[in-house]
């Protein structure tokens, strides 16, 4: 029987806080965070020195997320170098418009 590993405490702030940076913009407060990650705030401080700190650790794994799916639609498309090029511009508008969108996109 497989088991599905449970998140990190790490795992569940950067999660919790992604989605709302996402759907409610970063003006999010810490409450707000731990609230949705099920934990209390002091809990997000020994993981994030401040909330700068969190919201950078987001977008982090975002950005490497991002170039990892870029690369391989660069991969997909080889041979052609116009759709190479526009494989970048492709994966940003992916799920565009979306009207929960504010200002974090998560992949």
């Amino acid at each position: 029987m497989s088991t599905v590993p449970k998140p990190s405490t790490r795992e569940r702030l950067l999660n919790a806080a992604g989605g709302l940076f996402y759907a409610e913009g970063y003006d999010i407060s810490i409450d707000r965070i731990a609230e949705r990650a099920s934990l209390a705030k002091p809990t997000v401080y020994a993981h994030f020195a401040s909330k700068e700190a969190l919201i950078e650790a987001v977008l982090d794994i975002q950005s490497v997320d991002f170039f990892a799916d870029l690369d391989a639609e660069i991969s997909r498309r080889a041979g052609d170098p116009f759709e190479q090029l526009m494989a970048a511009f492709d994966l940003l508008v992916v799920g565009l418009p979306d009207p929960d969108y504010r200002g974090l996109r998560l992949c």
